[in-house]
């Protein structure tokens, strides 16, 4: 079933109403919903609405409510991803990509090789419900603005800290339900000599993720996936 979110409130039960113009076109025009099909509506409290539509007419859509699930497909593990800057579309994959693993911080940095010093907020936010939307998750992760990594590196306090850098210790500790986990990834290039002793200053271990060298966006996900799957 297609499942959107929407910032209304959704009755416990009975008929369903929403009026909303960008939605009921996606439903009616793009995938074609007819009257009897089922689609899901959540609104982050923690439940999903499985709504059987009755009526799609201009901006409106209409329907009974025919099941309330709560929804249980957050993870209990909080994942801050501090993801250096890099080109644009290898961003967005990791923010995506994230998302679905059940990422629910990115902190996007600025590092020393970093080429790009900017991101287009508006369309990482529309990424992340999306994303959200197709896992089936409830909540939305949080995109903070841009930090430098030395700023990164010295509030990164609580729970564990793991930076990933070629050079660093093997094996890597994958162990899961840890609570708090900060994961550090660098840049096309990677990080600096001076990056990586700050980062052992501030307590952050720094490991490998074996032999291969892998692009940033390849490791942020392979690091992800391991915590949160």
């Amino acid at each position: 079933m297609n499942r959107f979110y929407i910032k209304n409130s959704i009755p416990e039960e009975g008929i369903f109403i929403l009026e909303n113009e960008k939605i009921v076109h996606q439903l009616s025009r793009v995938l074609k919903i007819k009257k009897g099909e089922k689609i899901v509506f959540f609104n982050e409290s923690g439940f999903d609405f499985i709504i059987r539509v009755d009526k799609l007419l201009g901006r409106f859509v209409s329907g009974k409510i025919v099941e309330k699930i709560k929804n249980e497909r957050d993870s209990d593990v909080e994942v801050h991803l501090y993801q250096s800057l890099i080109k644009k579309n290898k961003f967005e994959w990791v923010l995506e990509k994230g998302t679905e693993l059940g990422v629910k911080f990115f902190h996007p940095m600025i590092s020393e090789r970093s080429i790009k010093t900017a991101f287009n907020m508006e369309r990482a936010r529309r990424i992340v419900k999306e994303a959200t939307e197709q896992s089936g998750q409830d909540k939305f992760p949080e995109i903070y603005e841009t930090i430098k990594i030395t700023t990164a590196l010295e509030s990164a306090r609580t729970g564990t800290s793991l930076l990933f850098d070629p050079g660093g210790e093997i094996p890597v500790p994958f162990q899961k339900n840890i609570g708090v986990i900060h994961v550090f990834i660098g840049p096309e290039g990677g990080f600096t000599e001076r990056e990586l002793a700050i980062a052992q200053k501030c307590g952050v271990r720094i490991f490998s993720l074996g032999s291969r060298i892998l692009r940033a966006e390849t490791a942020a996900i392979v690091c992800v996936a391991r915590y949160l799957t």
